[in-house]
């Protein structure tokens, strides 16, 4: 992969380069008529940046695979616009070979690295074991100094695994606690949020939406999640149609917008009511766009007083 980036890096500087520096003796080699450098030379500085951006990639293709898709995503681009230009008349045929170079041999190599980024966050193999669920409530600690074992010993707690904080949804779901905060508290529970952000960024953000007071748990390694059971969403869980659907509107018709990456962006979230340590309901996300009903899950009744869970009964 590392080869794969190198060569699309040096490729794409130097033709970069090349039309950036002689736009005129490019425009007669890819037989157009050219009436303005400054649109060619812009063209050419793109290719350099889009070379830059695969040699930084080439450092690390897993962990920088949103260079990899932005460059897959310009090669289909770009073979369409000239494509279909050449289709309409507006471009002759003959040009259309940099499509062809710039375009299709790229996409198969850079396919196949999303492919195997996306396998690779998908999947738990190599990370560490988390301990006990029972262990971690212990553990886990809120800004306020208590656990979530302590908070959870008077009244349920509605505690909610969110997305990484870029994530449009994530900021979808803090605005709806946010409006049914007085509405969850009256059905008897208390609200938590557990974050993969660290403070005081985390913080920062929750207090936007107004949920600054409320308890925050801190988990950038993702330990507490994955003894809940939320794992990581496969590539097409995360990126399917109905997924970017619903983030334009949670992002674009909603007004949340969207953020720069924070902590793992394939974790899914979920919600758990715990009362003594114990989870009463629980709601793991199919879907990274799910909205779950945070009101039927924060109602207690019928729900009883939970056992304590075994080993805490020695905590009080």
């Amino acid at each position: 992969m590392r080869r794969v980036l190198f060569a699309a890096a040096t490729y794409h500087v130097s033709c970069g380069l090349a039309i950036t520096s002689f736009p005129r003796f490019c425009a007669r080699l890819l037989d157009f008529e050219l009436h303005d450098t400054a649109v060619l030379r812009g063209f050419g500085l793109l290719l350099v940046a889009l070379g830059v951006g695969y040699g930084v990639a080439a450092t690390a293709p897993l962990r920088h695979w949103p260079v990899v898709l932005t460059g897959l995503t310009a090669k289909g681009f770009g073979l369409a616009f000239f494509l279909g230009g050449a289709a309409s008349g507006a471009i002759p045929w003959s040009s259309t070979w940099p499509a062809l170079t710039n375009g299709l041999i790229w996409i198969v190599p850079f396919a196949f690295i999303l492919a195997t980024a996306a396998k690779a966050y998908a999947s738990e193999e190599g990370a560490p074991t988390p301990a006990p669920r029972d262990r971690l409530l212990l553990r886990y600690t809120a800004q306020d100094g208590l656990t979530l074992y302590e908070h959870s010993l008077e009244r349920p707690l509605l505690t909610v695994f969110l997305r990484h904080i870029g994530c449009a949804f994530c900021r979808e779901a803090l605005a709806e606690l946010s409006q049914l905060r007085s509405e969850i508290e009256a059905r008897g529970a208390d609200i938590a949020l557990v974050t993969m952000s660290e403070e005081p960024e985390a913080a920062e953000f929750f207090a936007r939406y107004g949920l600054g007071e409320v308890p925050r748990i801190s988990d950038p390694s993702c330990e507490l999640y994955r003894a809940f059971d939320l794992g990581r969403g496969s590539w097409r869980r995360m990126f399917s149609p109905a997924v970017w659907k619903r983030g334009f509107r949670a992002c674009i018709l909603a007004g949340h917008g969207i953020g720069a990456p924070r902590g793992d962006i394939f974790r899914m979230p979920g919600v758990f009511l715990i009362y003594k340590g114990l989870p009463l309901k629980s709601y793991r996300h199919p879907s990274p766009a799910d909205r779950p009903d945070y009101l039927g899950l924060a109602s207690c009744e019928g729900c009883g007083p939970a056992p304590l869970a075994p080993g805490l009964a020695l905590a009080q």
